[in-house]
């Protein structure tokens, strides 16, 4: 446990070292033609990484003060070497609850990325410039990114949410979230590849698993199935998405 904000524990896992250090080294390369001293350009780099993961680290604390807020419990934050989760421990029992704390993420991210670009038009040194607009546009795509409707991301939630709201039936709205799921993930893979012009037809064939996808065994969304129709009690990173299930304390 590095840090206990709120209350809320917050881990980071050991291979979180290695792949921000590996990000850092292809960051700085990048910046060859913006900075010529090495030394500025790694600077630049560790800085950007290090406020990156303060930023996903932020987006998943608003989760967990709204739920909080809710008397919701929260178990702890876990920062993963491609972002984090946050593991709430029961879901909010009303829709207007469920849409407030998933929508809390994307809000944060926004509001971070609104001050990132007011602070561009006040800061004029190249180097702080620099890293302060890379973070307006990191946590600006964070934001969009994660108001897509389809589970498991927090618009995937959102819209369960609505679904949930319109119908009164909270496991149908599962069921359409994680459908919507799968479209977005067969359109974020298969546009990229029709459009580099590869052979589609491995992609439109598969057959296994998708993420945010009902499986083939009548489950309403991959995981085990908790009763009443609820979601699985984890709330999905912004880029990451796998479904594995946490276990729950024996």
């Amino acid at each position: 446990m590095i840090a206990r904000p709120f209350g809320i524990p917050v881990y980071i896992s050991p291979y979180w070292f290695v792949v921000a250090a590996l990000l850092v080294v292809v960051y700085a390369d990048s910046l060859t033609n913006q900075f010529t001293p090495a030394r500025d350009r790694y600077i630049v780099a560790a800085a950007f990484v290090i406020l990156l993961y303060v930023s996903v680290l932020i987006h998943e604390l608003s989760h967990c003060v709204v739920a909080l807020a809710f008397k919701l419990p929260v178990r702890r934050v876990l920062l993963y070497p491609l972002g984090g989760f946050s593991e709430i421990e029961q879901e909010p029992p009303t829709p207007a609850r469920e849409f407030l704390v998933s929508a809390a993420g994307p809000a944060v991210s926004l509001a971070l990325a609104a001050i990132a670009f007011g602070l561009t038009g006040l800061i004029h040194p190249h180097l702080p410039h620099v890293l302060i607009d890379q973070l307006f546009r990191a946590n600006l795509l964070v934001g969009i990114f994660n108001l897509l409707p389809g589970l498991p991301l927090d618009g995937g939630r959102i819209f369960r949410a609505g679904i949930w709201r319109v119908t009164g039936k909270p496991a149908q709205a599962t069921i359409a979230a994680a459908w919507a799921g799968r479209v977005l993930a067969i359109l974020l893979i298969g546009i990229p590849v029709a459009l580099s012009g590869t052979n589609i037809r491995a992609l439109t064939s598969y057959s296994g698993p998708w993420p945010g996808a009902p499986s083939r065994s009548r489950r309403t969304c991959p995981w085990p199935r908790p009763s009443g129709g609820q979601m699985p009690r984890r709330r999905g990173p912004w880029w990451w998405w796998t479904t594995s299930p946490r276990r729950s304390p024996s």
